[in-house]
């Protein structure tokens, strides 16, 4: 019987292309829209959270507005977390040179 990695290493790689979609001279990446999807869809359950109120003894945490202001702070935070990662860990000979 076969294991697993063996059955994994038979398998071709997906030729997927990176670019989903192209308007003008923009490429609109797939990790882009997971992005975009995946602050969206955090953003959308943070809310129901915060306006369940069985969920919080008394008062929610934070405002609509306050979650809000976070969010977008958040996904500051995560887009400069994500280039400059890529940097340090995959094109640092680029900024040390």
């Amino acid at each position: 019987m076969t294991n697993i990695a063996q059955l994994f290493a038979i398998m071709p790689y997906p030729e997927i292309d990176p670019i989903a979609f192209s308007v003008g001279p923009v490429d609109v990446h797939w990790y882009g829209i997971a992005y975009v999807v995946g602050i969206m869809l955090g953003w959308y359950y943070a809310r129901r959270l915060a306006e369940t109120p069985r969920l919080w003894a008394g008062n929610a945490p934070m405002t609509r507005v306050q979650l809000d202001d976070f969010l977008v702070w958040a996904a500051v935070g995560i887009i400069l977390g994500g280039r400059i990662g890529y940097i340090l860990f995959y094109d640092f000979a680029s900024v040390a040179a």
